[in-house]
């Protein structure tokens, strides 16, 4: 079976060689630093590996390396053919770098190979026991699940190159035992000889002749170590024209001749074992020793034991409620989302709301003529409804595209905004400001914000747009300071690690074209982009805790690059941009956007959710109660899971006791206590292989890792004695979720007017409420969670 070939191939060695040359294989190699250091070149990259550093080199790829003195490390050997089999797709790689990213992926991987190491060396090099071949699957299990990228993942210039890269993949590996040239290849591709010459180099490191005989080579190596085939009928049988030329190739590459290669292959010693030396095997069981008492297995909590001491109080600012994105300005003409601003306000507590495409055609602005705005009819019908209901109006002033988006590479486009670099028309902001300042008053506009977003999501390295945008916010920055000194004026908008690149270059030239700015905003969301020579790509990440990670690398950035911006914005978060992604509705995001913001308290000044409404993503595809939408709010003014973890963290106290992965305990500091918790579940392999806009409703479960409850036992201590009331709400599947409410209704569409009303009482949280007597200074709470569950926790004593 071709399966038992691949695992045979599948290699593994922990080495302390000081260096190699440059070289290429068909095998994708994984190398992992135990001791020491490693300078690894791919291609035309360069890599600085530490300690615990995790690096896959794809197939085909060049590379080197040289490493310190006292180094160690595991490099692994795996079968390209067997991942491509798995996956029957010819267009994956694996993107797994440690050194340009930091999840909780790589802490997975770390301890599958650990365990890895630990049979290796019981085993004196042993590599196909039953226990490492089953670590070897789980190997493959993790990299698939949280590095494994496919081809509709790419999202570079360069995937126009794409489909003939695969065509020339795929007629190469076809044809490989045929006496095939550059010259045939190029007639196939309708190209000339010189152009497919220099793309071959471009695209693959290597020449056309390079390629062929990598190869054949690969495939010659199999049958000389798996079968008796003469060695004359391999070279034939493999597309060499003659032994000789074999035997040059294979020399020039392994380093001996085939026959040498054959028979020691076929020594007498246990199939994949290679012995290890003595000083190797004292390094590695050190390792292993230091890892010892580290987690190597990620196995979900059935029991969580949560000890307070309520005298251990500190202060923090919520940073949730503050602002909610509520859409475009032009949404506000209309008094459906007026209606859903009022509530946001009433129940949610939102005095700020971010709208954007302030300046639009439908806000009579033509940013095609010189006049300025002349007509101010809608802006004031806009604001006043803000101005009169004391809600103040956070302006993004660069124009949004409006996309509906289903998946991250696939959205429809509605309403395409001006090129940046033409918002800065000083006219229109001139005569914006010198309106809402007569209309409103200085002292009312003052206590607005105004962010300028770095609109440009193009390549990354063009540095004219980062300068044209830095220009653009120092004219706006200046126009709206000299007219309101003490208004709040922010950019840039970033995407954060997302465009690295030009987050970086952006702090670099920030001081060299435009003032600090009151504010420095970004956008965080669940994708990650990475680049494997010219290929980028895009995929949803598996870190659940990228928030709080992104907001950690961010913020070390800003004080690398020496940017001592008083206050951090995330104007945008959400684990995701679809607006057509079922799980927005379930508990999975209430859970989600809990675990989240208790994550991210102290982090930010202001953490500012996506959407507030699902009226703002509403098309001609969302004729159903639920579809998916961003919103905290569905269209019929329903409070989803996601709503109610906003209100139950807006009851919590001013003051903290404690913060841990799945709860917050807060006190008001005489006597009575604010718990919120959840059993926040990950996403499994089905959730990310699946698009975004095609999740089964009926079935939303089986996206989960697990959905195992979770049992928490909160033991406050140095209470009072007395006695306390405690009052519980909940939102689970059971009680409380819309969705799971509509699912008893078929999920049918066109409900009547009471049907749904009827829904939106049903949609509310379980209340229980009992006492209990504290003798000794304890106060025991137990709760149990089901999967995805939130709960927020009131404790008052009784005078």
């Amino acid at each position: 079976m071709k399966q038992d070939r691949f695992l045979q191939q599948f290699q593994m060695k922990v080495s302390d060689v000081k260096s190699r040359n440059e070289h290429f294989h068909m095998e994708i190699e994984l190398l992992y630093i135990l001791e020491g250091s490693m300078e690894l070149v791919v291609g035309e990259q360069q890599f600085s590996l530490k300690k615990d550093d995790v690096v896959v080199v794809n197939e085909n790829k060049r590379h080197s390396y040289t490493t310190t003195e006292g180094s160690l490390f595991c490099e692994i050997s795996i079968p390209y053919e067997i991942i491509r089999e798995a996956v029957g797709d010819t267009g994956v790689f694996l993107w797994c770098n440690s050194t340009v990213e930091q999840n909780e992926a790589y802490d997975i991987l770390r301890g599958v190979l650990r365990k890895m190491l630990n049979q290796y060396v019981r085993g004196d090099g042993e590599t196909h026991s039953f226990a490492q071949i089953g670590l070897f699957y789980n190997l493959l299990e993790v990299l698939s699940f949280h590095f494994l990228i496919a081809v509709r993942d790419k999202i570079s210039a360069s995937d126009k190159y794409d489909e003939r890269i695969d065509a020339i993949n795929n007629y190469v590996r076809s044809r490989y035992n045929e006496q095939i040239s550059l010259n045939e290849l190029s007639k196939q591709l309708y190209l000339s000889n010189a152009y497919l010459s220099r793309f071959f180099k471009k695209n693959y490191g290597m020449n056309f002749a390079e390629y062929l005989t990598n190869i054949r080579l690969f495939h010659a190596v199999d049958d000389l170590v798996y079968t008796d085939t003469p060695i004359t009928r391999i070279a034939v049988d493999n597309g060499f024209s003659s032994v000789t030329l074999f035997n040059k190739a294979f020399k020039n590459v392994y380093g001996e001749t085939p026959k040498v290669f054959r028979n020691k292959s076929r020594q007498e010693r246990p199939e994949g074992k290679e012995a290890i030396s003595s000083e190797i095997q004292e390094k590695l069981f050190g390792f292993l020793l230091e890892q010892k008492d580290e987690k190597t297995e990620f196995l979900p909590q059935r029991t969580l034991e949560v000890h307070a001491d309520t005298t251990d109080v500190q202060t923090y600012t919520k940073n949730w409620n503050k602002a909610i994105n509520m859409g475009r300005a032009h949404d506000f003409l209309e008094a459906g989302m007026q209606e859903h601003a009022l509530l946001m306000k009433r129940k949610f507590g939102f005095h700020c709301m971010r709208i954007w495409n302030i300046f639009s055609e439908e806000m009579f602005v033509s940013m095609s003529s010189s006049k300025g705005i002349e007509n101010f009819r809608n802006f004031d019908i806009v604001l006043d409804f803000f101005v009169e209901n004391d809600i103040i109006p956070y302006l993004e002033l660069s124009a949004i595209e409006r996309f509906e988006i289903s998946n991250f590479n696939e959205a429809v486009l509605h309403e395409r905004g001006e090129e940046p670099q033409l918002l800065w028309w000083k006219k229109v902001l001139e005569d914006f400001l010198k309106h809402v300042i007569q209309r409103y008053g200085r002292a009312t506009v003052e206590k607005w914000k105004f962010d300028i977003w770095d609109g440009w999501q193009g390549e990354e390295e063009k540095e004219e747009h980062i300068v044209n945008y830095l220009k653009g916010f120092a004219e706006a920055y200046h126009l709206i300071k000299d007219r309101l000194p003490n208004s709040q004026v922010g950019g840039c908008g970033s995407t954060g690690f997302f465009q690295k690149k030009r987050l970086i270059r952006m702090l670099e030239l920030w001081t060299d074209f435009a003032p600090m700015p009151d504010f420095f905003s970004v956008k965080l969301y669940g994708y990650a982009k990475g680049e494997d020579g010219n290929n980028i790509f895009a995929k949803r990440t598996t870190d659940q805790d990228f928030v709080s990670n992104d907001l950690d690398r961010i913020k070390q950035l800003l004080d690398d690059y020496h940017f001592p911006v008083e206050q951090i914005y995330v104007e945008e978060w959400s684990q995701s941009l679809s607006n057509r992604n079922l799980l927005n509705d379930s508990c999975f995001r209430g859970a989600f956007n809990m675990r989240n913001m208790i994550q991210c308290i102290g982090k930010a000044d202001l953490m500012v959710y996506s959407g507030g409404s699902d009226r703002i993503s509403e098309y001609y595809d969302t004729k159903a109660l639920l579809f998916g939408g961003l919103g905290m709010l569905t269209k019929d003014s329903i409070i989803k899971p996601s709503g109610y973890t906003c209100l139950f963290m807006n009851q919590l106290y001013e003051k903290y006791i404690q913060k841990s992965e799945n709860s917050f305990i807060t006190t008001d500091d005489h006597g009575a206590y604010g718990i919120v918790c959840h059993n926040c579940k990950k996403l499994n392999y089905y959730y990310y292989i699946a698009d975004e806009n095609e999740l089964r409703q009926d079935a939303i479960w089986q996206y989960y890792e697990d959905t195992d409850g979770l049992h928490m036992n909160f033991r406050l201590h140095n209470v009072e004695n007395g006695v306390y009331q405690i009052q519980i709400q909940q939102i689970n599947e059971n009680s409380g979720s819309i969705v799971d409410q509509w699912k008893a209704m078929n999920y049918y569409d066109d409900l009547p007017r009471e049907v749904v009303q009827y829904l939106q009482r049903m949609s509310q949280p379980q209340m229980s409420l009992y006492r209990v007597k504290v003798e000794d200074g304890e106060l025991y709470i137990p709760m149990k969670l089901l999967a995805n569950e939130i709960a927020y926790i009131s404790v008052e004593k009784l005078l």
